[in-house]
């Protein structure tokens, strides 16, 4: 269990005295709530993608055309086109070890090309039995999308979809156990549901995860001209309440980690001595309590509270 914490105002600091926050009640918090692999790109460095919660670190594979990936603060960007001199992210085989899972993105794709994949499992090497895969766009048509199986078949979407534009892109998987009699692969987007078919007692452990590639496809379909903020898998199927939860908080904020989200003065500048307010927002905290101000605060709020300190900040 961890706290993200954005960086504290010198203004704050001078309002506290010190720069100390304690969210309350962390015990009521499932560790990582499910999560078992989470690649934020924001934290991506040359070409290496760290797993903040498992160790399943990936790498950007550059394969040294001019139209290189990008790097930015919170995503990374692919130019996609021919698959020979396409870019792509590529995780750790043998990734998929649990009979209920949930893949999750949030990507923005820029052009549609040929069956570019947000995701793609499979042997690494061609015409794959077993591959696991989303679809951007059936062929370069922006209105269509695949989810596929290739067992079971195909789940096909018909959704509208604009250019330049983040979506959330989330497939679950329930075994047989779960969803009697054979298990369900399902596909949503923005918190709806797209659709499902019967798993036909099929589960994750069968897929080919020789490789795990975002934006590159395991036929010759084009590599993605896409961005993606967040990528993350869990050892379970997510349900739709948290499925809607997801969308609606958005990437950067997975179930069951605290975030401190803000904790901000009303001034750049405050002088000592003089009243400011203070304003909060802690999410996935019942409560919090904040050195000077008081305890068992709600986790989102504000207060008016005097500056302590001998300087003017």
């Amino acid at each position: 269990m961890y706290l993200q914490r954005p960086r504290v105002s010198r203004a704050v600091a001078a309002v506290l005295g010190a720069t100390a926050l304690i969210v309350s009640d962390l015990s009521r918090f499932p560790a990582q709530a499910g999560i078992i692999h989470r690649w934020a790109f924001d934290d991506a460095s040359g070409t290496a993608v760290p797993d903040s919660v498992g160790t399943a670190h990936g790498t950007i594979i550059d394969q040294g055309t001019p139209n290189d990936f990008q790097l930015n603060a919170t995503s990374v960007r692919l130019a996609g086109g021919d698959k020979a001199v396409a870019d792509y992210i590529q995780m750790p085989s043998d990734i998929l070890t649990t009979t209920n899972l949930t893949v999750e993105a949030w990507a923005t794709p820029h052009q549609f090309f040929n069956w570019s994949r947000v995701f793609s499992f499979g042997s690494g090497t061609g015409d794959t039995a077993n591959a696991f895969h989303l679809a951007f766009s059936r062929e370069t048509n922006p209105a269509t999308q695949r989810c596929e199986f290739q067992p079971v078949g195909p789940i096909d979407g018909n959704l509208s979809t604009l250019p330049n534009v983040q979506y959330h892109y989330v497939v679950t998987w329930q075994d047989a156990a779960a969803a009697p009699p054979s298990g369900m692969i399902s596909w949503y987007r923005d918190g709806a549901l797209v659709g499902s078919i019967a798993a036909a007692n099929q589960t994750p452990q069968n897929v080919n995860d020789s490789v795990m590639w975002l934006g590159r496809s395991q036929w010759g379909d084009a590599g993605a001209n896409a961005s993606w903020e967040e990528f993350r898998l869990y050892d379970e199927a997510i349900d739709q309440a948290q499925i809607t939860s997801n969308f609606t908080n958005g990437p950067d904020a997975p179930p069951g980690v605290m975030v401190l989200r803000e904790f901000s003065a009303d001034g750049d500048f405050v002088q000592s001595g003089t009243d400011v307010q203070l304003t909060w927002d802690v999410w996935e905290a019942e409560s919090v309590d904040i050195t000077g101000v008081g305890t068992g605060l709600a986790a989102s709020g504000s207060a008016t509270v005097c500056a302590a300190g001998d300087d003017d900040l």
